[in-house]
């Protein structure tokens, strides 16, 4: 039993998924969850591009607008409806495109 796990652990080191890991940035205050995983890429993405300063911006403007706007709000959050869809629609709202979308 000892040895299966041993083999198991070895094995778990030669990981993708590990080595991904090592090349991200850590945030300032670790998240959990589905939405960590996301939130910790997209940080750790802007920081390599330096471009946090923008991608903040953009979360704060697409959260305000979102809050003003409840078809919009409904239109994003709608699961039945593809990534790809949901970013060409919001590029157009928001004419010149939004940063973050282009790390998702």
């Amino acid at each position: 039993m000892s040895a299966s796990k041993t083999v198991v652990t070895f094995a778990r080191q030669f990981s993708s998924s590990s080595a991904r890991q090592a090349a991200m940035i850590k945030p300032p205050v670790p998240v959990f969850g589905v939405e960590g995983r996301y939130a910790t890429a997209l940080y750790s993405a802007a920081m390599k591009e330096k471009k946090i300063d923008a991608v903040e911006k953009d979360i704060k403007d697409l959260k305000n607008l979102m809050s003003k706007d409840v078809k919009l709000s409904e239109f994003v959050l709608n699961p039945l409806l593809k990534v790809n869809v949901k970013v060409d629609a919001l590029k157009k709202v928001c004419q010149e495109g939004i940063n973050l979308f282009s790390f998702l």
